[in-house]
């Protein structure tokens, strides 16, 4: 598929074919409607908004800081070299200024104060809005997670056909919908056998340790090591620091395979009480101070087990690209003539 994003209008990304399920193709323009209808990208929307006033001022950024941006994220992605940066950014029909858009509009929105804008100006007056919803959601990491939505409320409008939506009874027809369901219960049946689910297991089983943690949130650097210091040397509990300082403080759990991949090693490899030094997010710009409360290794055949390990052999295979399935992501790599 060739893709000219120097060139190529609204009208004709929005027809970018993203998801195939079933034999039944989904452009980005389908899924932006969901996404509309069911407010499941409001917080986006308005976020982009939001910022836009941003490259009015953007040449009050610091130069410094922009750059520093852009280093955070490429580690934040493990990509090194330039190469590999590149590399990232065609297979998702990103180029570097999407990628500075993206970094004027996150150090913006920390730094300038900034009015609440009306998104449906923003979309009349910006030239591409898909093109820059979808550029936001892969630089947050959260187009699978848009994705997978989609899929689901795809597969689900057979079981209750009653409460799709105007926009989804337009463009998922209950028929389809019947034939998704059908197909995804025999995949499903198909690739979690016994054997299936045990070798998954093995082969993965780090993954699957679910680990319960502490997380204290600040705004800055200073705050957060301040923070880590009253913790580890003054024996300060996590509720007292959060009651001192008024920063948000959650109880979280989580299995290692649904971390991001920079976090992983030092999950595993932090002690239960053990505190982190503190850690830069970048989807909410907070310095994050955590503590591995305790590690649970649950039994194979326990029910909250089989369900994740089941979540990933169908993962695996939906997001594949070497294997005939009913449910895919459609390849938009770029091929450029050049």
């Amino acid at each position: 598929m060739k893709i000219d994003l120097e060139t190529k209008p609204e009208e004709s990304f929005r027809q970018l074919p993203v998801l195939s399920i079933s034999g039944r193709d989904y452009n980005w323009n389908e899924i932006l409607a969901w996404a509309d209808s069911s407010l499941y990208l409001k917080d986006t929307f308005g976020y982009l908004s939001n910022t836009e006033k941003v490259f009015e001022l953007s040449g009050e950024l610091n130069a410094q800081e922009l750059q520093n941006a852009s280093n955070q994220f490429r580690y934040s992605q493990n990509l090194i070299t330039t190469e590999e940066t590149q590399k990232w950014l065609d297979k998702r029909l990103l180029n570097q200024d999407d990628l500075f858009t993206y970094l004027y509009r996150m150090l913006g929105d920390q730094q300038f104060d900034l009015e609440v804008q009306s998104v449906e100006a923003w979309f009349e007056k910006v030239e591409m809005p898909s093109r820059e919803i979808w550029s936001e959601l892969h630089f947050n990491n959260t187009f699978d997670t848009l994705i997978r939505a989609f899929s689901s409320r795809v597969i689900a409008l057979e079981k209750n056909p009653s409460e799709s939506t105007d926009v989804e009874s337009v463009h998922y027809k209950s028929d389809e919908a019947a034939c998704l369901e059908n197909a995804y219960i025999e995949l499903a049946e198909k690739l979690c056998t016994s054997e299936n689910l045990q070798q998954c297991y093995k082969e993965n089983e780090l993954d699957f340790l679910e680990i319960n943690y502490e997380t204290l949130l600040f705004d800055t650097l200073n705050q957060a090591r301040e923070a880590w210091c009253c913790l580890n040397y003054d024996k300060q509990s996590y509720a007292e620091i959060a009651k001192d300082t008024n920063c948000t403080h959650n109880e979280d759990t989580a299995f290692v395979k649904d971390l991001p991949s920079s976090l992983k090693p030092h999950f595993i490899t932090t002690s239960e009480k053990e505190i982190l030094q503190p850690i830069m997010f970048q989807h909410d710009n907070k310095y994050h101070v955590i503590k591995i409360c305790k590690k649970n290794e649950l039994p194979f055949d326990s029910e909250k087990i089989q369900k994740q390990i089941r979540e990933v052999i169908l993962a695996d295979y939906f997001f594949s690209s070497d294997i005939d399935r009913s449910i895919q992501l459609i390849n938009w790599r770029v091929d450029y003539n050049s």
